[in-house]
């Protein structure tokens, strides 16, 4: 058969049979009685069957009549597959014999569906077949390919037409309308919205979808497949290139929901993931912004089938909850997709864990009894004879728990007891033999190990900087733990993949048994305010009315205007009469305060007070289940910590009181590592520091091959490396997008958000109160520590630091000792500086300049002091090593910045010949894995001065205007330093580098001047190589023991006690045995080499 052209194809007969008044947008009128009967027509024409799949799919009549038809002629089908010009075809344009018998199922006909194109604006060509008898899948037996789009043509777009008065509602709905459009206009619906980039658009797969979104009055545009919205290859070449018909849609602003089906597959989740950042990446990249539709994939697969299953209003439903891209992304890394026992229910009763299981993982949400439910099993472990370890983050949560499971905490149980002790808790920082637990594994073996808030444990193991000192040492144990335990329960509202995976590898492969509590409360409202200091003023209007409050807050420390501190300070002048609890690290620890050692008691003492404040020192794990006392909840989340502790904090008063929540849009707690989001380019980036640092530590010694081997070999962290990125890529995720995600979280686990605007007055009034209060405080607290009487040594400190119990003197004592042995001397101002982050600044900027002769010895040193604990963890050890980071400086010549008087600009050369170094691929990647910054090539060539010159604690300050550059006058900076006293500190840490210098050279010479008498008195005696064997080896033993001590110590001083020994006597009878009974890595022996050729 022969087809027509592409050109002389006809429209959809749908359209072309609508009277002239259905395709003018100026009728916006009712349903008339001709419309109807058109309608009616028009459907009449569509097979039984294919009208009850389409309807099927909730699709209206309306939209059915205007872009569907049935193909029940012989070779419909065909010209709409086969038009495109490159498909063979014989002399006469017909195709050739294979591919009819390639499409010879269609012939028995099916449902077509077009819409039109939008770049014109015209009906389009392109569109979907579903056909009766479809043809099965290659390679794929049992499938089907269930539509057929055109053969060998681009793949377009779904954009179906709408009939004027639905487009009329559709459009109203975002404050616009069909008169917008021109009268000659072939689709007034969609030139309004590709001209209108306020109306936002969604995203899904599939003609049926695209239909069903459009008669729920939703803008919609289906794509051929979740991957098909780049031009056909774009892959190769321009990778981030929009199809045109979607390009036209993609302007700045636009928001773009993103509706893909629901996996259902288990064996294979997150299978359309991959799709979604993708295209929601590109979007962004352009400027859009995006949304992810998510729904219960219970209620159906795609969008069409929770319309269906649920009704419109479901889909209204999760359309208004849909979640911003970026907490979508980052909430990927956080799931746990495996679950052998799926729950929904309130509490965690009535469950049968199989006594064979070995691992076991519990995500429930909180309050719903996981503590109460955990506490049984291990009452159920002690009968039966089996020893219960369990462990936790933090003393008082640890001290809490053990008192609900009703077992010792290992304070409570002098040390001769605690391994004969059926039942202990500890802190996992104390899980090592060395710690003042005195923890011994051999002891734990075959117990049962039970973690709770494991993600928060395991975080805090593989991170804190108080587990650092021994984390080799903790992490050993750990493994050992868990390795010989008998059972191991873990439980976390946010049980994720990572962890569970961890787990089993670490019990030999095994797999875990997980139950997940899908449960979701009602828990009332939740309030988001704008400004802290607008929830700051209500929280006064609260307790006026005589509520009793619950604030939780993330900072405690003086310098804070939202502090527990100030605020304690600031109620209580304000309310006098009322009792205030202020809980927080510094209170719990302190035996002159009310608060001390609370924890345990906290539902029985809170309902002496009105109102308590709280900090992160009981936010996690800690259930406050006292009913009828606290009205309200209030919490201000500053960035510092991860989104999920803030939620823990908002629920830890379990009656389901209004909530009160302040979140900053962005978390500045800091990113790890490189700052990615993503686990693999983590551990990645990870390795490579590693390496750099090693190279770097080895250079002149070994060879990059040998350094790298070696490194390898003395690491045996690499599960937890692994680890450690995947829990450092969900809280660098966290922290983009913090506010959102804090409330997308609380919507899900049930609660109603309510926007609360500001009240600007009262609002400013309360904040200039908060900052006299701030500032007064501050100042008391800098005196206190500078005025203290100072610590005598270093032993008194380490008392102190090492106690649990403080008072507030003492943490003044040590934080004036800290201050001193950091800088010398102790003044309010480097106080100040000190609490604002600049010694790490000020210490890179002497590594950098002055101090760089000392940075490898000192390098060395950490290295070997954590070798010494028998392995190397990556993360602490990238840390340690002060040279990575002082070298970008230096090759960066920043100093030649500094030292000078002169003004910079953007059009400086050496400004950008330092962007063109820090911006490129090698130096960019770098920089960033050591934490230097981020770095491309859109920035300013000043804003990257401006961000090197930060790392140092050095400013750039505007002086005055230059000349014209693009019309516009330069603006040009002078380098300012922010830390007055650095010169000052640059010398005395000069002095006490070079005072150690010589001390460990005094101390080396003296270890190598104890085996000198007996090397004169070897060479005394008459020895050769050839009569004397013996005497002559014990002559170059002696020698090589001591080239192998001077190597230990400085170059100079092993150069210098090398030339000694092959200056002297005995070398012409032993220096061949000992150059050739040396240990080749051994830099003496390449001095050797060198001295000894250099003399021939």
């Amino acid at each position: 058969m022969r087809f027509p052209e592409p050109s002389k194809l006809p429209t959809n007969p749908a359209v072309a049979s609508l009277p002239q008044e259905f395709d003018s947008h100026n009728n916006n009128d009712d349903k008339s009685p001709g419309y109807q009967a058109e309608t009616q027509r028009i459907i009449e024409t569509i097979a039984g069957h294919h009208l009850r799949d389409l309807r099927s799919s909730a699709i209206s009549d309306d939209i059915i009549a205007l872009n569907f038809e049935s193909c029940t002629g012989r070779y419909d089908g065909h010209s709409r597959l086969l038009y495109s010009p490159k498909i063979r075809r014989r002399n006469g344009g017909r195709v050739t014999d294979s591919t009819l018998k390639r499409y010879r199922h269609i012939e028995n006909g099916g449902w077509w569906c077009s819409g039109i194109d939008l770049t014109t604006l015209e009906p389009g060509l392109w569109g979907c077949f579903k056909p009766d008898t479809p043809r099965p899948a290659p390679g794929k037996p049992g499938k089907c390919i269930k539509y057929e789009h055109p053969w060998k043509a681009d793949t377009g777009l779904f954009t179906l037409r709408v009939l004027p008065e639905l487009a009329q509602q559709i459009l109203e709905k975002h404050g616009h309308s069909l008169d917008e459009a021109p009268s000659d206009c072939p689709d007034p619906f969609w030139w309004v919205v590709k001209n209108n980039p306020d109306i936002p658009i969604v995203i899904t797969e599939g003609a049926k979808k695209t239909a069903a979104l459009l008669s729920a009055r939703y803008v919609a545009i289906g794509l051929a497949g979740i991957w098909n919205f780049t031009t056909p290859n774009a892959q190769e070449t321009y990778p981030d290139t929009f199809k045109p018909e979607l390009k036209c849609l993609v302007q700045k602003g636009r928001l773009f929901y993103i509706a893909y089906d629901q996996d259902v597959d288990q064996d294979k989740p997150g299978r359309t993931d991959g799709a979604r950042e993708k295209l929601g990446k590109l979007f962004e990249s352009q400027g859009c912004k995006v949304k992810i539709i998510q729904w219960d994939k219970n209620e159906g697969k795609g969008c069409d089938d929770l319309i269906v299953n649920c009704g419109q209003d479901a889909f209204h439903q999760v359309y208004n909850k849909a979640i911003d891209f970026s907490v979508w992304t980052a909430r990927r890394e956080n799931q746990c997709t495996r679950a052998n026992l799926a729950i929904h229910q309130r509490f965690l009763e009535n469950i049968t864990i199989p006594e064979s299981e070995k691992l076991i993982g519990i995500r429930s949400p909180k309050g719903t009894g996981k503590t109460e439910f955990i506490s049984k099993e291990v009452k159920k472990q002690l009968v039966i004879g089996r020893k219960v370890l369990t462990l936790s983050h933090r003393i008082q949560l640890g001290k809490a728990l053990c008192v609900r499971f009703g077992i010792p905490y290992v304070t409570d149980l002098p040390q001769s007891q605690r391994g004969e002790s059926q039942s202990l808790g500890l802190c996992v920082d104390s899980l090592h033999e060395d710690s003042q637990a005195g923890f011994n594994v051999d002891e734990w073996d075959g117990a049962v190990v039970v973690v709770d808030e494991v993600v928060q444990v395991m975080w805090h193991l593989l991170h804190s900087p108080t587990c650092k000192k021994s984390r080799v040492k903790i992490l050993k144990d750990f493994r050992t733990l868990i390795k010989n335990a008998s059972k191991v329960i873990i439980a976390d509202a946010d049980l994720n993949d990572a962890v569970v995976t961890y787990f089993s590898k670490l019990m030999g492969g095994i797999d875990a048994f997980v139950i997940q509590n899908t449960y979701k409360f009602n828990r009332g409202e939740a309030y988001r305010y704008p400004k802290p200091e607008t929830l700051i003023t209500q929280i006064t209007n609260e307790v006026r009315d005589g509520g009793k409050l619950f604030i939780s807050l993330t900072a405690q420390q003086e310098k804070s205007l939202w502090s527990t501190t100030i605020l304690e300070i600031w109620l209580k002048e304000k309310f006098p009469d009322k009792r205030i609890l202020r809980i927080d690290s510094h209170s719990i620890s302190d035996p002159n305060h009310e608060a001390y050692g609370i924890i345990p008691r906290l539902n029985e003492e809170l309902q002496k007070y009105d109102i308590v404040i709280a900090s992160p020192s009981i936010e996690t794990g800690v259930s406050i289940d006292i009913k009828g006392h606290f009205t309200s909840v209030w919490v201000i989340a500053q960035g510092l910590q991860s989104e999920s502790s803030v939620r823990q904090a908002i629920a830890r008063v379990r009656e389901p009181v209004p909530r009160h929540v302040f979140a900053v849009s962005y978390g500045t707690l800091g990113q790890v590592g490189n700052g990615a989001t993503k686990w693999k380019p983590l551990y990645k980036s990870l390795s490579a520091a590693k390496r750099i640092c090693w190279e770097l530590l080895q250079k002149d010694r070994l060879s990059s091959e040998q350094s790298i081997w070696e490194v390898e070999a003395i690491d045996p962290m690499s599960d937890e490396q692994r680890l450690f990125a995947q829990l450092a890529a969900i809280h660098n995720a966290g922290m983009i997008g913090y506010d959102e995600q804090i409330f997308t979280g609380l919507r899900e686990e049930g609660y109603q958000i309510i926007d609360v605007d500001s009240e600007k007055d009262e609002d400013k009034k309360t904040k200039k109160e908060l900052r006299s209060a701030r500032d007064e405080g501050y100042a008391k607290k800098i005196e206190d520590i500078v005025t203290v009487e100072p610590l005598q040594s270093e032993s008194e400190y380490q008392t102190i630091k090492d106690s649990h119990s403080k008072t507030e003197t003492e943490r003044n004592k040590e934080r004036n000792w800290e201050t001193k042995q950091r800088y010398g001397k102790v003044t309010p101002e480097l106080v100040k500086l000190d609490d604002k982050g600049y010694y790490p600044k000020i210490r890179r900027g002497y590594n950098s300049s002055k101090g760089e002769p000392f940075v490898p010895e000192k390098d060395r040193e950490a290295a070997e002091s954590q070798t010494a604990n028998g392995g190397l963890f990556a993360p602490d050890f990238i840390k340690s090593q002060k040279n990575s980071q002082a070298i970008p400086f230096i090759a960066l010549e920043i100093l030649k910045f500094l030292n000078s008087d002169r003004t910079f600009c953007n059009s400086n050369l050496d400004v950008i010949e330092l962007h063109e170094k820090a911006t490129s691929p090698r130096a960019a990647s770098q920089l960033s894995m050591f934490g230097l910054g981020k770095f491309n090539t859109k920035q300013k060539p000043i804003s990257v001065l401006r961000s090197l010159l930060d790392k140092l604690g050095y400013g750039l300050e505007e002086v005055s205007r230059g000349k014209f550059v693009n019309g516009k006058r330069e603006r040009l900076y002078k380098v300012v330093d922010k830390f007055p006293d650095r010169e000052w500190v640059y010398d005395h840490w000069f002095k006490k580098d070079e005072e150690r210098r010589l001390a460990k050279l005094a101390k080396a010479k003296e270890k190598a001047s104890l085996i000198e008498p007996d090397i004169q008195t070897k060479a005394s005696q008459p020895t050769s190589i050839e009569s004397e064997p013996q005497t002559i080896s014990a002559l170059a033993a002696s020698i090589i023991q001591k080239l192998t001590d001077a190597a230990k110590a400085t170059p100079e001083f092993l150069e210098g006690v090398v030339k000694d020994f092959i200056d002297s006597k005995e070398w012409s009878q032993v220096g061949d045995e000992v150059w050739l009974n040396l240990d080749r890595h051994n830099p003496a022996r390449r001095l050797i080499t060198n001295w000894t050729w250099r003399t021939t």
